[in-house]
């Protein structure tokens, strides 16, 4: 599981800081590795923490916490990114 994480987790890097991040597309680029790593809990039938990652309205609302989960261009800033990250998870 943590290294199937990681892998989706440094695709996210990647998309997401790119210097060139105006050229990545939520639907061609980042969501094909949400759907497989995280639409299963997040998705349009099951909201773990209020949070839908199927599109990136429902990214950028976020969820319980009100912050959006992706900054575009600023993955230090992207919640996401800092969840994934995290070894140890609740």
């Amino acid at each position: 599981m943590i290294a199937r994480v990681n892998v989706a987790c440094v695709c996210l890097l990647a998309a997401l800081t790119s210097q060139a991040y105006a050229d990545v597309s939520f639907n061609t680029d980042v969501l094909p590795i949400l759907k497989e790593h995280c639409i299963d809990c997040h998705g349009p039938d099951v909201q773990e923490s209020k949070l839908r990652l199927d599109s990136i309205v429902g990214a950028l609302r976020g969820g319980d916490s009100g912050e959006p989960v992706i900054t575009p261009g600023d993955s230090v800033r992207s919640h996401l990114i800092e969840r994934i990250s995290q070894t140890n998870t609740k």
